[in-house]
């Protein structure tokens, strides 16, 4: 800004160096007010940097607790499904138990049966031989006068 001042008796023209003081001055008002608006904003910067960097943890925490929670679901998973597959060995051994007691008590039954089918046979036999027998013994009587019925 080198304005030149017009030269007076006393010295410069006191009316051009007034006007360049208060335009000086404005100017100054200006560039202050400036200054404190770009201090305000640099502050606002400064904690919205404080933020983000507070938060830029805050993501890689967030996917290591995904990543803990996911491995405890997946251990939950892991024990359920061995809790799930012993106890079904566990029912199919009882089943197989159980189904080998049946067949056992159903093969003592055929045996018993078998036994007294070949008692029954045997008693069923003699019965038949007693009756052939008292059949061979049977004698018939002659009856008077059945010669009468031929005639």
């Amino acid at each position: 800004m080198g304005m030149k001042f017009d030269r007076m008796k006393d010295g410069y023209n006191r009316y051009q160096v007034d006007d360049l003081i208060g335009e000086l001055n404005m100017h100054i008002s200006t560039l202050e007010r400036s200054n404190e608006a770009y201090r305000n904003r640099c502050a606002q910067l400064e904690e919205q940097v404080s933020r983000l960097r507070a938060n830029a943890d805050s993501p890689v925490e967030h996917l290591r607790e995904k990543e803990d929670a996911a491995s405890q679901m997946v251990a939950i998973a892991m024990k359920e499904a061995n809790t799930i597959v012993a106890t079904a060995r566990q029912n199919a051994d009882v089943i197989v138990s159980e189904a080998l007691l049946n067949a056992r008590l159903m093969l003592a039954d055929i045996v018993k049966l078998s036994d007294e089918t070949e008692d029954a046979k045997g008693t069923i036999r003699r019965q038949t031989e007693r009756i052939s027998r008292l059949l061979d013994e049977f004698e018939r009587v002659p009856v008077p006068g059945a010669d009468l019925l031929d005639k």
